[in-house]
């Protein structure tokens, strides 16, 4: 009978406490082969689970472990094994013998271990090889119940022979990619001296799609944002909260203040195809839409490609909401410029320098923005 794995994770556990894995054959054998035959894996059949597999035949490399799915040409998962304690102090140099012995074969996964850390790696790609690294678990450190479900989604053979370890594999490499621009761009807004922290969401989810070109959501901003303290993890965000991250800007306050003060505001309307909208133009040039401005409920032919794009990204996050024939914003929303603004909220092509109007003298924007140049 096949032993269970988180009874096998959890007296590995205590070996590794008890330091009884001396050399590296022990970690291969007694720790991970024990680990695979507890996943599914036919550690006796060479054809399944074959060491010191050559992944070329022009060379003397060889691959510790080569898990095979099917038949003796599709290798899925490589695993090179080192002694306990030495895998991190060189950690470089076995990135870069793995890279080589991927570089014709295309594992769809790698890992290195030495027993006590598992290193995943999605092998596909060319970025460098510790750029795709998506996980990596600690057996003293993690809870092996935590460990032996990440192992069961990676590295069990039914898993690998579906295909869906290497879809769970994928997956969390791209989001671990769409992390590290959001750090970047996290970053960058709170450099930014006009940055508007109290949309910090929807800028990221903006600045990712139209900059970044990556597939980010609302769901995953939060997500984000939770992960670097922004949010508490796990608390409901229904879609207006989300949207509006106003009253999560007290949790910001870490970060430059804004520049901008009411006083230093001016305000300015525009009306037309149904839309009426109050904007706050800010010293900075931007336009800072008011909560409860309505817009236009349809686009016309003319309406900019780009600014489209903007429109059905603020309705996705629930920052434009259906009333009546017209879309309402259901918090304030700060736009780069008065055109974005009056595009967006007009639906349609439109000179912005003369549509805004002061609120009480009626004249137009233009005269308040500096002169365009000749």
């Amino acid at each position: 009978m096949a032993e269970n794995l988180l009874q096998a994770l959890t007296d590995i556990r205590q070996r590794l406490e008890n330091q009884e894995y001396k050399n590296e054959e022990h970690v291969r054998f007694s720790l991970v082969g024990r680990v695979l035959l507890a996943l599914g894996w036919n550690i006796w059949n060479p054809n399944e689970v074959i060491t010191e597999d050559k992944p070329h035949d022009d060379d003397h490399t060889k691959v510790d472990i080569t898990l095979r799915a099917w038949g003796p040409k599709i290798p899925k998962v490589y695993i090179e094994c080192k002694r306990v304690g030495l895998l991190l102090p060189f950690l470089g140099k076995v990135e870069t013998q793995m890279m080589d012995y991927n570089k014709n074969n295309k594992a769809d996964l790698i890992l290195l271990t030495d027993g006590q850390h598992w290193r995943f790696y999605y092998a596909p790609g060319s970025a460098a090889f510790r750029d795709r690294l998506f996980d990596d678990y600690d057996l003293l450190n993690h809870h092996p119940e935590q460990v032996s479900q990440a192992f069961e989604e990676l590295l069990s053979k039914a898993a690998v022979v579906s295909g869906k370890a290497q879809e769970i594999a994928e997956g969390r490499w791209e989001r671990q990619q769409i992390y590290s621009e959001l750090h970047k761009l996290l970053e960058s807004a709170k450099v930014s001296s006009h940055q508007n922290k109290r949309l910090l969401q929807q800028e990221l989810v903006y600045q990712m799609h139209t900059r970044n070109n990556y597939p980010i959501n609302e769901d995953i901003a939060i997500s984000f944002l939770e992960s670097v303290g922004f949010f508490a993890a796990g608390k409901p965000q229904p879609p207006i909260v989300k949207a509006q991250l106003l009253k999560t800007a007290a949790k910001l306050d870490n970060g430059p203040q804004l520049l901008v003060t009411p006083d230093a505001t001016i305000l300015f309307r525009l009306k037309g195809r149904g839309a009426d909208a109050k904007a706050e133009y800010l010293p900075d040039g931007k336009m800072r839409v008011a909560e409860g401005a309505l817009a236009a409920g349809t686009v016309t032919k003319s309406m900019p490609p780009a600014k489209k794009i903007m429109r059905d990204h603020l309705m996705q996050t629930g920052v434009l909401v259906p009333h009546e024939n017209t879309l309402r914003f259901a918090c304030e929303h700060t736009f780069r410029s008065p055109s974005e603004a009056a595009e967006v909220i007009y639906g349609n092509s439109i000179n912005a320098r003369e549509a805004w109007l002061h609120e009480t003298t009626k004249e137009p924007i233009g005269k308040f923005m500096p002169k365009k140049s000749p």
